[in-house]
């Protein structure tokens, strides 16, 4: 006789759930819930997680602060993607903003004399 196997713990549920991809259909849910269920609503992440259904309140709450974090950086013009960062920045770099000249002069911000 086998022993079942160990129930999931609740860290061992809570990565799982973290971990799971929101998919358009819910991200959407999500945001009428903020609407029918504003700041102040009492139990509000409970009821924002019934009624999208298949999330729970911790993971809604997660969800929304990305969210949240995500847009802040655009309005912002801010990448949330390190990759776009860099490459957006060796862009700039390459094109020579406050860069050096080839002979070593610098090329904005100040004008060089030379004699």
């Amino acid at each position: 006789c086998e022993s079942p196997p160990p129930k999931p713990t609740q860290s061992d549920t809570s990565k799982k759930d973290k971990d799971r991809k929101w998919s358009r259909d819910e991200v959407d849910q999500l945001h009428k819930a903020l609407i029918k269920f504003p700041a102040g609503t009492g139990s509000r992440w409970d009821r924002i997680a019934e009624f999208i259904g298949s999330r729970s309140a911790p993971e809604c709450q997660r969800k929304c602060s990305e969210l949240k974090n995500n847009f802040a950086a655009d309005a912002a013009g801010m990448s949330v993607n390190a990759e776009a960062e860099f490459a957006r920045a060796k862009a700039e770099a390459a094109k020579g903003h406050g860069a050096r000249s080839g002979s070593g002069k610098k090329v904005s911000g100040t004008s060089v004399n030379t004699v």
